[in-house]
């Protein structure tokens, strides 16, 4: 997984923040290489602000929060993007994190084509929380 975690890199695989699924010989080593990823970073947090994947890790501190439907946000596919886009024309180096699905993955995708740095964030603090839970 590793070498799915690159600070330069333009795509950031959803497989990334799956940290359960992690075979790696020093976990916490691992989290603490997804966390670096967003160190100094102007971080614009989009998701739904309900339902299980509602939480944001602290390390994130989003500069904004761009909220998104809980279930068939596909729906809106082309409204999500353009919204990201216009919040991302207010910063210099914006790095855009979205939980929603199969619709994150798609923005992501498409956002990273502009040239926009997205990472489908997934799961990733509900898979955390586990960890912390199989660590104690």
């Amino acid at each position: 997984m590793r070498f799915l975690v690159k600070k330069k890199q333009l795509y950031a695989s959803p497989h990334c923040f799956r940290i359960i699924d992690v075979y790696d010989d020093n976990i916490d080593d691992y989290v603490r290489l997804v966390e670096s990823l967003f160190v100094n970073r102007e971080v614009i947090y989009v998701g739904p602000m309900h339902g299980k994947n509602s939480k944001i890790p602290d390390f994130l501190k989003p500069l904004e929060f761009l909220k998104i439907p809980e279930k068939n946000a596909f729906e809106k596919f082309h409204e999500i993007l353009q919204e990201i886009k216009k919040l991302c024309e207010k910063y210099k180096n914006p790095l855009v994190v979205m939980v929603g699905g199969t619709t994150a993955s798609a923005i992501s995708y498409e956002l990273n084509l502009s040239n926009i740095t997205c990472y489908d964030f997934g799961q990733y603090y509900r898979l955390y929380k586990q960890y912390l839970n199989l660590k104690n």
